[in-house]
C-alpha cells in the first residue's frame, strides 16, 4: 500500500501504538474494544444490575490476569459504561493501601474522590457534574420535583476555542473531542439561585424523607452531604465526607463537631459510619457502586493483605449497593493472597470468578482498528496503513494478550515508517520518560490526588533507601521506616554527614487541617531536635494543606518559627513539586505490576525489572535533575543541629 510522505509525517507524530499501557483508568485516550474480555464485562455488569434491583446482595467478584491481559483495561471499560448504562451505577478505583493501621479511613477517603471527580475531564465538560452530585440530585427531585439546580455550580464550565476546533493536520482529522453543548451537557434544569429558605426547607424535607424510611441513617452524614451542592460550602463538605479533620472555623460552617479529639479507633468507626450511609443511598436510588481495587501486587506485607481483607468483607457484608472488585495475577492469587484472606472473602471473590483470556485474531484487529480510529478519519482505508490481510498473518501463528497486540502492531509500523531499527530505549531512559508522563497526567488532574501522607512517605522511602553511597549530604548507615514511640514521625535514619559525625535525621509528614494536630506534630519536631541533638528533623507538607499566617493559627505558626530557629527545617511542596513526589510512589506501583515495558535488542518487549526501578532512582532522582527534591537535599546537607547550653535553649526557644 502506497503511502505518502505527509502521511509518514503524521503517523510518526502520533502514534496509536506506542503505548501499550491502560495506565489511569479514568482516562480513556483510546476506544474501548467490547469484545475484548467480553465475558468478565457482562459477568460484571450482570452483578452490578442485580446489585441495583437487590442492594444487600452479598457478593463480590475477582479478575484473574497475567500482566498485559487488561486487567485495568477492563476497570477503564467499566468506568466509561458505568456513564452510559441503561441503569445508573457509579464506580471508584481504589489504589494500593500504604496504612494498613486505618483501611477504613483510606477506603472512605478514596471512594469520596473518586465521587466528587467530573465524570468528563475534557476541555469544555462541566466540573460539577459527579457522581456524588448526580445522587445528591435525585434526592432533591425526589422530595421537589421542580427542583433546578443553581447556575452559580456552572462556573467550572470552560469551552474550547474555535481555532482548537477547527485544528487539523492537512488532509488528516484526529477525532475531536464532543464540543461542549450546555443545552445537551447539562442533564438538569437550572435556576439562577436558591434562597436560602429554600435550600434550609428541602434539606430538612430530604433528610426526613429518607431517615423514616432508614433512621439507621447517619443525619450528620446527610446534612454534609447536601452542603456539597452549595458553592460556598462545597469544598469543605468535600474534605468533611473525605473524613479528614476540620479546623474550628470550617466546623462552624457546616456545623458539625469538631473530630480533633477523637481517637483513630473512633475515626474508623466514623469512616465505617459514613460508608455505611452512602451504601443505603446508592442501594434507595438504585446507583450501586462498583469498587475497584488494582495493583495489588504492590500489597507487600501481611498486615497490607488483611487491611484489603477488611475492606473488602465490609463492603460485602455491612455496606449496601457496593461490589468490591480485586484485580490479582492468577499465580500470585493461588500461591500468596488466597492463604493470607479469610476464608469467607475468598469464597465471595471466588463465587463470580473470571480469568482473563487471550485475543483470537478478530479481537486483535479490533484493537488495532480501535487505535488507528484515533488517527484517521473514515475517507482512508479500513485498517489504513495494514490491510486485513496482513494483520491475519501477523496473529494467526498463535493468541496474544493485549498489550503483545498493540506492541507487535507499533513494530509493524516502525517498518512502514523507514525501514530502519528503531532507537532503543534503555530501562533508564523508558523509566525518565514513564515518570515525566506520571508527573503530567498527575499534575492535570490534583484532585484525583489529594494530600496523602502515606503516598509521600512511600516516595520519601524509595528516595532515602535509594540514594546512591556518594551524595551531597553523605551516606546512610541505617534506616527504619517507623518510629516505636510516635505515629507522628514517618522516618529515622542515621547519616555519616560529610562534617564527619554520624547524625540522626527525623522526618515528619503532616497533611493535618486542624491548628490542634499541626500544632502537636510540629512540637514533635521540636522535641526531637531538643532531646536528640545534634540532630536534623525535616517536616514535609503538602503545600496544598497550607495553615493560614498571623494572625490566625497564632500557636501554630509560633511553633513553626521556633522549630526554624532551632535548626529545623520545612520542607512545603507546591503543586508541581507534590506531583513529582506522589508521581514516583505511582509509578513504583507500575513498575511491580509489570505495566512498564521496554523492548530488548531482538525488539521483543519485556516488563521493567524492580532492580532496573532501583537503579533509576538512585542514578536519577536528585535535585540536580527534579526541583522537586531540591529543598530535601539542601536540608540533609546542612549542618546538623549540636547540643544546647541551657542558656542557649531558652534564648533560642524564647526568641
Amino acid at each position: 500500500m502506497d503511502i505518502s510522505k505527509q502521511t509518514l509525517r503524521f503517523l510518526q507524530e502520533n502514534n496509536p501504538f506506542i503505548s501499550s499501557s491502560v495506565g489511569d483508568p479514568w482516562v480513556s485516550r483510546y476506544p474501548n474494544v467490547p469484545e475484548i474480555n467480553r465475558h468478565a464485562f457482562d459477568g460484571i455488569l450482570s452483578l452490578m444490575g442485580q446489585k441495583s434491583e437487590h442492594p444487600a446482595l452479598n457478593c463480590a467478584c475477582l479478575i484473574l490476569g497475567e500482566v498485559g491481559s487488561g486487567k485495568t483495561h477492563l476497570i477503564g471499560q467499566m468506568l466509561e459504561h458505568g456513564r452510559k448504562a441503561d441503569f445508573p451505577f457509579t464506580y471508584a478505583y481504589i489504589q494500593p493501601i500504604e496504612d494498613p493501621h486505618t483501611p477504613f479511613a483510606y477506603l472512605l477517603r478514596e471512594t469520596i474522590v473518586n465521587l466528587c471527580h467530573p465524570l468528563d475531564r475534557t476541555i469544555g465538560a462541566a466540573s460539577w457534574d459527579t457522581q456524588l452530585f448526580r445522587l445528591v440530585t435525585h434526592i432533591f427531585k425526589e422530595v421537589d420535583p421542580a427542583y433546578k439546580v443553581a447556575s452559580s455550580m456552572l462556573s467550572g464550565i470552560t469551552h474550547k476555542s474555535e481555532q482548537s476546533r477547527n485544528q487539523s493536520s492537512g488532509v488528516l482529522k484526529k477525532i475531536q473531542h464532543k464540543i461542549l453543548d450546555l443545552s445537551k451537557l447539562s442533564r438538569f434544569n437550572t435556576v439562577a439561585g436558591h434562597s436560602s429558605k429554600y435550600i434550609h426547607k428541602i434539606h430538612k424535607k430530604s433528610i426526613d424523607s429518607i431517615r423514616r424510611t432508614y433512621p439507621e441513617i447517619s443525619k450528620r452524614f446527610l446534612h454534609v452531604l447536601f452542603l456539597y451542592t452549595e458553592p460556598e460550602t462545597q469544598a469543605t463538605a468535600i474534605e468533611w465526607l473525605k473524613g479528614n479533620i476540620l479546623d474550628a472555623e470550617e466546623c462552624e460552617l457546616l456545623n458539625v463537631p469538631d473530630r480533633s479529639r477523637k481517637s483513630y479507633a473512633a475515626l474508623e468507626n466514623e469512616s465505617r459510619e459514613i460508608l455505611t450511609s452512602l451504601g443505603i443511598l446508592l442501594g434507595r436510588y438504585k446507583m450501586p457502586m462498583l469498587v475497584c481495587f488494582d495493583r495489588l501486587e504492590n500489597l507487600t506485607s501481611d498486615e497490607q493483605i488483611h487491611a484489603l481483607g477488611k475492606m473488602m468483607e465490609f463492603l460485602v457484608d455491612k455496606v449496601q449497593a457496593m461490589l468490591p472488585l480485586g484485580c490479582f495475577r492468577g499465580q500470585q492469587w493461588e500461591e500468596k493472597y488466597r492463604n493470607m484472606l479469610n476464608q469467607h472473602i475468598i469464597s465471595r471473590l471466588e463465587n463470580n470468578q473470571y480469568e482473563l483470556q487471550a485475543c483470537s485474531v478478530d479481537q486483535a484487529i479490533q484493537i488495532i482498528e480501535s487505535r488507528l480510529s484515533t488517527v484517521f478519519d473514515q475517507s482512508y482505508p479500513h485498517l489504513y496503513p495494514f490491510t486485513h490481510q496482513e494483520l491475519i498473518a501477523l496473529y494467526k501463528d498463535r493468541l496474544y494478550n493485549p498489550r503483545a497486540v498493540i506492541t507487535i502492531a507499533n513494530e509493524q509500523l516502525r517498518i512502514l515508517l523507514n525501514q530502519k531499527p528503531q532507537k532503543l530505549m534503555s530501562p533508564l531512559e523508558t523509566l525518565i520518560q514513564s515518570y515525566e508522563k506520571k508527573k503530567q497526567e498527575i499534575f492535570k488532574d490534583m484532585d484525583l490526588y489529594p494530600p496523602d501522607r502515606s503516598r509521600l512517605r512511600k516516595a520519601l522511602v524509595l528516595f532515602m533507601n535509594l540514594r546512591p553511597f556518594k551524595n551531597s549530604f553523605g551516606k546512610i548507615v541505617s534506616i527504619q521506616n517507623s518510629h516505636d514511640n510516635s505515629d507522628q514521625i514517618d522516618l529515622v535514619l542515621t547519616l555519616d554527614h560529610p562534617s564527619g559525625k554520624k547524625v540522626p535525621v527525623i522526618f515528619i509528614i503532616d497533611h493535618e487541617l486542624h491548628h490542634i494536630s499541626v500544632t502537636s506534630r510540629i512540637q514533635t519536631g521540636i522535641t526531637c531536635l531538643i532531646d536528640n541533638s545534634p540532630t536534623k528533623v525535616i517536616y514535609i507538607r503538602d503545600a496544598r494543606c497550607l495553615f493560614p499566617p498571623p494572625p490566625k493559627w497564632k500557636e501554630t505558626n509560633n511553633k513553626l518559627q521556633r522549630f526554624k530557629r532551632l535548626g529545623g527545617h520545612a520542607v512545603f511542596l507546591g503543586l508541581d513539586n507534590a506531583a513529582w513526589w506522589y508521581a514516583l510512589a505511582l509509578l513504583s506501583y507500575e513498575v511491580h505490576e509489570g505495566d512498564v515495558s521496554v523492548m530488548d535488542a531482538n525488539y521483543q518487549t519485556r516488563a521493567v525489572t524492580w532492580k532496573e526501578f532501583e537503579n533509576f532512582v538512585r542514578q536519577y532522582i536528585k535535585g540536580d535533575n527534579y526541583h522537586a527534591f531540591q529543598n530535601l537535599e539542601d536540608a540533609l546537607s546542612s549542618p546538623a543541629t549540636e547540643k544546647f547550653s541551657v542558656v542557649g535553649l531558652r534564648q533560642r526557644m524564647a526568641a
